[in-house]
């Protein structure tokens, strides 16, 4: 479901729902833009969050963010206040109440995380924490809880058009004394979103 930003009908989403961000103008250069770059599908995603609960007509969002690990935020309108710059997309998990219950349990949980900066598919970060990207925790609480692989792996891709580890990928990673995971084991809005786990609503 692709929402206009004039209105948001947050009455309609569920505990559980993704909620996809892609721009509407291109990013020139940075994290953003990198992330763009990676996609391994051509879909214009850069991020992507989950639906805790909506109450009161209020948006309760988990995000993983690298300036502020994972954390729930809440909305009067998400669209309000993403809209001038994003496009949004809301899809639902096509799993049993009872399992998207717990996919949300689990990432409660998670709440306080830091942001894997490193994209490891160990879950390990650049100061040796255990964190998450945004993609990465929306696959771990979901196939925990489907007890199977619902959001697949794919190999990691941190190169240009050239066929090149992006210049910008290799000072990320140098700034952080690591080698680019290129081919890793990983997982990408993207990539997420083409999940046969999907379903429009």
């Amino acid at each position: 479901m692709i929402y206009n930003c004039y209105s948001y009908p947050n009455d309609r989403l569920k505990s559980g729902d993704l909620v996809f961000f892609k721009p509407k103008t291109i990013f020139e250069s940075g994290f953003a833009s990198a992330i763009l770059d990676s996609s391994p599908t051509g879909k214009a995603f850069y991020h992507v969050a989950m639906v805790i609960r909506v109450e009161n007509n209020l948006l309760f969002l988990l995000d993983a963010t690298p300036l502020r690990g994972t954390e729930i935020l809440e909305y009067n309108n998400l669209c309000k206040t993403h809209g001038f710059f994003h496009d949004i997309e809301v899809m639902r998990v096509n799993l049993p109440a009872h399992k998207i219950t717990t996919a949300v349990n689990n990432a409660v949980n998670l709440v306080g995380s830091e942001y894997n900066d490193l994209f490891s598919p160990e879950f390990i970060n650049s100061k040796g924490k255990i964190s998450f990207y945004c993609s990465q925790i929306i696959q771990y609480v979901f196939n925990m809880a489907a007890w199977g692989e619902i959001f697949s792996d794919i190999p990691m891709n941190f190169k240009d058009h050239t066929g090149e580890i992006s210049q910008y990928w290799q000072y990320y990673y140098e700034g952080r004394s690591a080698i680019v995971p290129q081919d890793a084991p990983g997982t990408h809005p993207a990539s997420i979103y083409e999940s046969e786990s999907l379903m429009c609503f």
